[in-house]
């Protein structure tokens, strides 16, 4: 009998070496992650028009505690924050996919990397204002973008020249990815009628959008220069014509919550300032608002909690995230403002 067991514990043994248990996905933790992130710098920053991709090294510790180096390619990605805000730009990483095999990038082809765009502490926190905005949406749906904190060491592949560590850093999901984990695919259409989307996840994106204080998105036609569906956020469905559409939203750096002083609400609103919420969604969906109403205040303690939680936020960034939430509770919660800041002011 006990030969039997031994033999058993052996064969197990041997299944779970020649088929390892897969990695943990990078956004299963919330935890801040440090890496080492070597590459051409300075050819990039010069050539920040080229949407050339350079060959650089990721390394950083396992959640085992081994240290594990990816050869990995970069290039710089996004619009404003790229040609006209940022000293440094977002970027995009692209992974081996044979050789992150079983890591926890083993999932993605690429990653998207917001930076420290400048080296101002005020730009750090824009930063985490924004990567809060993410985690909040994460809360209300998973049809959202998943982040995950970093903290990274720029190494200059090409110099011996003293590296940089910025306090403040993510990787997110692109959209495709975040669609095919709730099994839909992106559409590549240019227009939507906003009556295929599924009318609770509209009504949930139009609140939160509304919460953030979000005006610079559309989710039924393109935005200048673009040929895909849409402004800020990306459709995805079952296929084109037939089942109901999602729209994810993502870029949130123009919004209230982030405060950024770059940043300004398109002139066709009116707003005074970047920090006045203005309700965009349709009235189609006024019906699901109730629902969304108690599904965001189902999670308002998950939600405050957040920039609590988030390392290096500040006590000011704190305080102002904090009173910017509280204030669109209030109006969500008080009949009277609910009815004339969301319920009358939805587009037909």
């Amino acid at each position: 009998m006990g030969y039997k067991i031994h033999l058993s514990i052996i064969f197990l043994a041997l299944l779970l070496w020649l088929n390892p248990a897969p990695a943990a996905d990078l956004f299963d933790s919330t935890s801040t992650m440090e890496i080492t992130l070597a590459a051409p710098w300075g050819r990039l920053v010069r050539n920040i028009e080229r949407d050339d991709r350079y060959p650089a090294k990721l390394t950083y510790t396992t959640r085992s505690g081994n240290q594990l180096t990816l050869d990995v390619e970069v290039k710089p990605s996004g619009n404003t924050r790229r040609y006209i805000t940022c000293n440094f730009p977002p970027l995009k990483v692209y992974f081996d996919t044979e050789q992150s095999k079983n890591t926890e990038f083993s999932k993605y082809e690429f990653l998207r990397l917001t930076t420290y765009c400048k080296k101002k502490s005020k730009y750090e926190q824009y930063a985490i204002r924004e990567f809060t905005a993410y985690r909040i949406y994460n809360e209300i749906t998973d049809l959202s973008v998943r982040v995950r904190p970093l903290i990274i060491n720029y190494k200059n592949s090409n110099s011996n020249s003293k590296s940089s560590t910025r306090l403040f850093s993510y990787f997110s999901e692109d959209s495709g990815d975040v669609a095919l984990r709730n099994h839909l695919q992106l559409l590549p259409v240019n227009s939507v009628d906003p009556l295929d989307f599924q009318s609770l996840e509209m009504a949930n994106f139009a609140l939160f959008q509304y919460l953030i204080g979000n005006v610079d998105w559309s989710v039924v036609g393109c935005s200048t220069g673009r040929e895909i569906c849409c402004h800020n956020s990306s459709i995805a469905g079952i296929n084109d014509n037939t089942g109901p559409k999602y729209a994810i939203p993502y870029d949130f750096d123009s919004t209230g919550l982030v405060n950024a002083d770059y940043a300004a609400a398109p002139d066709k609103f009116q707003l005074k300032s970047i920090r006045h919420r203005l309700y965009r969604g349709f009235c189609s969906f006024n019906d699901k608002l109730p629902e969304a109403v108690s599904r965001f205040n189902q999670v308002r303690p998950q939600i405050m909690a957040i920039f609590d939680s988030t390392s290096k936020i500040s006590k000011n960034s704190r305080k102002y995230t904090h009173s910017y939430i509280e204030d669109f509770y209030a109006i969500i919660n008080d009949p009277k403002q609910f009815q004339s800041e969301i319920i009358s002011a939805c587009r037909e």
